[in-house]
């Protein structure tokens, strides 16, 4: 009996070891002071609650590779201010991705006259119309339309001539060739018409102006003679 009670002991010893939350110094000494009265009936009862007590807390008490089940971790990570999140959720565009931030060049650029051509330069009164050739670029958005305006020698008179996409003879409205009239009426102010101005608008508002000593200082021909 006592023998038993030793190795009783020693297993309630290591026990506490292992589960230290559960039995503690004080219930091995109260084992001890109940030896001492030799209350046999009273120490076998207390000895069953506590192998039973043991016996799961030592159970609880396994580590977590013990555990029955599957368990897995969901791990956001936030990343400063970018808002991009990597894990089992939905990915988030990254938004430090040149690829998906990259703008395009902003059109601050007007349209550009490469040449012009204005045919016959001599008007008599049979013929009243007037050929004009235009070489228009824009390097993005394109031309939307140009407006030549031509005044009569004393300024009294005006005539206009358009460049758009419905006289564009070849290429594209980045780079086109234009081709329209001007006409004449009858009982025009005879002498030296001169070019007023050429407007050129591109499709995002962008505009140039050109004046007679523009078109000439490029060798371009800016006036017509009505005779």
């Amino acid at each position: 009996m006592i023998v038993g009670l030793t190795f009783l002991l020693a297993f309630l010893r290591l026990a506490s070891k292992e589960s230290k939350s559960f039995i503690g110094t004080n219930v091995f000494l109260s084992i001890l002071m109940i030896l001492e009265q030799r209350k046999w009936g009273l120490l076998c009862a207390l000895l069953i609650l506590l192998i039973l007590a043991v016996g799961n807390a030592y159970g609880y008490g396994k580590s977590v590779e013990d555990l029955v089940g599957v368990f897995s971790i969901e791990k956001n990570i936030r990343l400063g201010s970018s808002g991009a999140c990597f894990g089992n959720s939905d990915a988030v565009a990254d938004q430090l991705d040149p690829a998906l931030n990259a703008n395009p060049v902003a059109d601050n650029e007007p349209p550009a006259l490469t040449s012009l051509d204005l045919k016959p330069k001599i008007i008599n009164s049979p013929s009243r119309s007037i050929g004009l050739r235009a070489h228009i670029s824009d390097d993005q958005s394109g031309l939307s339309v140009a407006k030549a305006w031509f005044r009569s020698p004393s300024g009294g008179q005006l005539e206009d001539a358009v460049f758009s996409s419905q006289n564009r003879n070849f290429g594209t409205s980045r780079d086109g060739i234009y081709a329209t009239n001007i006409t004449i009426p009858e009982g025009a102010e005879k002498g030296v018409w001169f070019l007023e101005n050429l407007t050129l608008t591109d499709n995002q508002g962008n505009y140039r102006i050109l004046h007679r000593k523009d078109l000439i200082g490029h060798n371009l021909p800016a006036e017509f003679l009505v005779i």
